[in-house]
């Protein structure tokens, strides 16, 4: 067994820079270079990093970050080098030949035949491999075909006698990597019925969360709902304990959910096969509706109202910071059953909305109940075609004939009708004009546990797995027209439907509301501090002048049929003699702080906003 050191043909080593990620690099002596092992006479070889650092390499794709990376060597006649396969992704390593600042290139991955550019030289190496490594090798040559990675293998991995907890440590990911989600689902049979399996997991990642959380608390919550009897629920149940609880809260330890799952593929072993212990969950309920807000109080009410009375009877709401007194209202809400609320703990730089979707979506056992889970913001509200479907269950039945597991609806905006200032009326009913025509962006609709995670605009499923993912009017979805960054590229739709259903987006609201609005923060970007957040840029400024006095299309009518009740929903809500205190304390501190913000605004839009600001000023001196 022989140890080299590995060149591409752009003279540059692979690498790791400072930044633990995966690299070729020509300047290597402020990096570190990596090994390559290679036992004669086999093709499999283990890419080593000998850094003690806990954090990994991030290799492919920016997945799992681990120590080792499992190869396979191929070698082409009258080709004196190797290429390079990854056999988790079946793709040749490419180096790119564009070089950073500090000499490190980045690479791409092919399916094809290696070319003469993505052929390396070996250099053999000096440096001394703990034997331990070559002992990792020598298990993978003797029980390793790539091409059919078991169950059975796995398991052989994890009850092998001779390996350590390191060196299964070292071959584990390399190997779950290139499992078929069929053979996913038989690991997690096994975890199930030999628990001694997955508490040696546990030893072997000691701080990931969703070994030692997210499997625990599901298995515990369904065993007490007596939907798991397995003996690890049985021997989990006598080490933690779950009860349901409307209000619960996330602290800053998990700001890093933020990233967790955001590629397409899963951050860590953990998250994978949690993935497909949630995959093995059967709903009982129908849909639940996912939204995390903050300083938003004077709307929850109607919002709350509004998907009730369409028939979603989980109502999960995730906040954070909020100023407004509306966590005075949230458990208020939460207190009388008509809510889960989830108090957000997050650091200035977290982005709040992505950390709650992942931990929704991977780890909150509970919303595992719903078939269903729409994802979508307190500004939004789901409109279906009233002469074609009686409910909006009707319209979900409908997409169900055929195997759909999530649904895109497109935004359709509603204007500022030329109300200056806000008003204490449900906004569906005092806000009326649609705004131009139907808007490409999209919100889903998705099957909740066959997710890791979610944009914004759409869900994000593992490494191994892809949805059914059709648009509101029962095509496939499509989105090859969208003119987005490829990460973006799926938030815009190749279809402008609204004949089935859509999302109707209050973004505008009246002159007030949309300076608030742009007062306090995004939830998809970090917090800052204070009270007073101006934000608002001459973008957003001249799209609302542009719209502020369009009446030519009324909308209300649509939303007044598929929620004709909705007055007398939330006048029921306010019978309740504490949701009606704190929901008074909310209007008044939204008067209180949007008169901040008024005063503020009026003292920069002429002089910041230019011709803009002037015609905002007029709108506001009639407030």
């Amino acid at each position: 067994m022989k140890c080299f050191n590995v060149l591409s043909c752009h003279n540059s080593f692979l690498s790791v820079n400072n930044k633990n990620e995966f690299v070729h690099a020509k300047d290597s002596e402020n990096l570190e270079k990596l090994f390559l092992l290679m036992e004669d006479n086999s093709n499999y070889g283990l890419l080593i990093s000998l850094n003690e650092s806990d954090r990994g390499i991030k290799w492919f794709y920016k997945g799992w970050s681990h120590s080792s990376l499992l190869v396979c060597t191929k070698k082409i006649a009258n080709n004196k080098g190797i290429a390079i396969l990854n056999p988790s992704t079946k793709t040749f390593l490419t180096p790119v030949k564009s070089f950073d600042a500090l000499g490190c290139g980045k690479f791409k991955y092919r399916m094809v035949i290696p070319k003469a550019y993505e052929f390396f030289d070996l250099v053999e190496a000096s440096k001394k491999i703990p034997s331990e490594l070559y002992d990792c090798l020598s298990w993978i040559v003797l029980n390793v075909n790539y091409n059919k990675i078991t169950c059975s293998l796995i398991i052989l991995l994890l009850k092998d006698a001779i390996l350590t907890t390191k060196q299964k440590v070292v071959i584990f990911p390399n190997l779950l990597s290139m499992v078929s989600e069929n053979e996913l689902s038989l690991i997690v049979q096994e975890l199930k019925d030999n628990k001694s399996y997955f508490y040696l997991l546990q030893s072997m990642y000691p701080n990931d969360i969703w070994l030692h959380t997210a499997i625990p608390n599901l298995l515990v919550w369904l065993k007490s709902n007596n939907k798991e009897s397995s003996k690890l629920a049985i021997s989990l149940e006598e080490k933690y304990t779950f009860s349901k609880n409307h209000k619960q809260e996330i602290t800053e330890g998990l700001d890093f959910l933020a990233k967790a799952g955001n590629n397409f593929y899963s951050s860590s072993p953990g998250q994978l096969i949690n993935s497909y212990f949630r995959k093995n969950v059967i709903p009982l309920k129908r849909a639940c509706v996912l939204v995390t807000i903050r300083n938003e109080g004077i709307y929850i009410l109607e919002w709350i109202a509004y998907y009730r009375a369409l028939g979603f009877d989980g109502i999960y709401i995730y906040s954070n910071d909020n100023s407004d007194g509306s966590d005075k209202l949230l458990s208020s809400l939460a207190d009388a059953g008509l809510i889960t609320w989830i108090n957000n703990f997050v650091s200035p730089k977290a982005n709040a909305q992505s950390k709650v979707y992942s931990h929704a979506l991977s780890i909150l056992p509970e919303i595992l109940d719903y078939k269903w889970t729409l994802i979508i913001d307190l500004d939004e509200f789901i409109v279906f075609n009233k002469d074609i479907f009686d409910t909006f269950f009707d319209f979900l039945d409908w997409h169900e004939q055929k195997s759909t597991e999530a649904i895109a609806f497109n935004w359709v905006y509603i204007g500022s009708g030329k109300e200056p200032h806000w008003e204490n009326t449900p906004i569906t009913r005092r806000l009326k004009n649609q705004i131009g025509r139907v808007n490409p962006h999209i919100k889903t609709m998705v099957r909740t546990n066959l997710v890791l995670s979610s944009q914004p605009h759409f869900p994000r499923t593992d490494e191994k797995s892809s949805l059914n993912f059709y648009h509101s009017n029962s095509k496939p979805y499509t989105y090859c027209n969208s003119s987005l960054a490829e990460r973006m590229k799926m938030a815009r739709s190749d279809y402008l439907d609204d004949s089935y259903a859509c999302l109707y987006h209050f973004f505008f609201r009246s002159a007030e509301e949309f300076l608030w609005k742009w007062s306090r923060n995004r939830g998809n970007h970090p917090r800052s501090e204070g009270d007073i957040f101006i934000a608002l840029d001459d973008k957003a400024l001249n799209s609302f002048l542009r719209q502020y006095n369009d009446v030519s299309q009324d909308a209300s009518n649509s939303l007044k049929k598929c929620v004709p009740e909705l007055e007398s929903i939330i006048e029921s809500y306010l019978n309740i003699p504490e949701i009606r205190i704190s929901q008074n304390f909310v209007v008044e501190s939204f008067k209180v702080r949007s008169g901040k913000v008024l005063k503020a605004y009026k003292n920069i839009l002429k002089e910041k906003y230019g011709e803009n600001g002037l015609k905002m000023l007029d709108i506001l001196d009639s407030i």
